[in-house]
């Protein structure tokens, strides 16, 4: 760009031509021309934030600079219309179900993306939690959290018979140490069977979710954020549905060191501020399972950004 002042902006004046000039009156031209000779590029740069997509582009880039050492991709989505495709690449993903305006249906109940270095069975059900792990055995964590489930309520009943005379506060409290005891015996089975998968969940305005979802998605295909991501498409209720979740899936939730580690991408990705109360929550993925009714579950983990620090 040329500044009419001779200031030399390139070492190579080739890059500059009759068309570098800027277009206007001579008052119009003159007073560009300052603003350009005037700007600091280097103080922009240094106090400029960058937007979500901007970073999530940056980390895309230094994905590709720099490429996992495993060249075998996978997809447990593979063929599912509601989910990215790896022949197809992620912006054009996006553009193809975009969460703000695509409505929710059979064949799209969710919107989702996997992290293609990670070895996952070829095929899953789209209504499944996340991409599980290839020797997963949830046949036998659903039988076994049935059996401790029955157990909880053999004692509850137990309890309430033995307790009659007494408060529901009491009654209440000594129903909850046998519960503690019995979700972490729940939680045990999980990781035996290596059903461990959890998920951050984001709350965030219908109005932001395609910017967010993006970051998300980037990120995700490219081994910067977790196993897998989703994101609830536009269920059709207008102004009705305030809020959009997205799940960003963990290995492990027991692994704390790669849940912080997730959550720490997703702070420096500026997505906490952007969700509703900027609060993010987390929760162990063998919760949401049919047999572990929600009053049975342990609250989800709740993470506030302006409270919580990562060393």
């Amino acid at each position: 760009m040329a500044n009419g002042k001779q200031t030399k902006v390139s070492k190579n004046e080739g890059y500059l031509s009759d068309e570098s000039d800027f277009y206007g009156d001579s008052a119009t031209k003159e007073s560009f021309e300052d603003r350009a000779s005037e700007f600091d590029d280097t103080a922009y740069w240094k106090n400029h934030q960058p937007s979500l997509t901007e970073k999530a582009d940056a980390n895309v880039a230094q994905a590709l600079a720099s490429p996992p050492p495993k060249s075998t991709m996978y997809n447990p989505y593979a063929g599912q219309e509601c989910a990215w495709q790896l022949e197809e690449s992620v912006e054009a993903f996006l553009k193809r179900l975009p969460p703000k305006t695509t409505q929710v249906s059979e064949s799209i109940p969710w919107i989702y993306i996997t992290n293609p270095f990670r070895e996952a069975p070829k095929r899953i059900a789209i209504h499944e939690e996340a991409p599980p792990d290839k020797d997963s055995d949830w046949g036998k964590c659903v039988s076994e959290g049935n059996r401790l489930l029955q157990e909880l309520r053999t004692l509850r009943n137990t309890i309430e018979k033995e307790n009659s005379g007494k408060s529901t506060i009491a009654i209440n409290r000594l129903i909850d140490k046998e519960k503690e005891a019995i979700v972490q015996k729940i939680l045990d089975t999980a990781i035996d069977c290596q059903c461990t998968t959890g998920k951050w969940m984001i709350f965030c305005l219908p109005s932001e979710v395609n910017e967010i979802w993006s970051a998300i998605a980037k990120s995700t295909s490219t081994n910067s954020l977790g196993i897998g991501a989703k994101v609830a498409p536009d269920d059709g209720s207008g102004l009705l549905q305030r809020s959009r979740l997205i799940c960003v899936y963990t290995e492990n939730f027991s692994d704390k060191m790669d849940v912080y580690r997730v959550l720490k991408a997703i702070k420096e990705l500026g997505l906490v501020d952007k969700t509703k109360r900027g609060t993010i929550y987390y929760k162990a993925g063998i919760f949401p399972l049919s047999f572990l009714p929600s009053f049975f579950a342990p609250p989800p983990m709740k993470i506030k950004s302006n409270k919580y620090t990562i060393a």
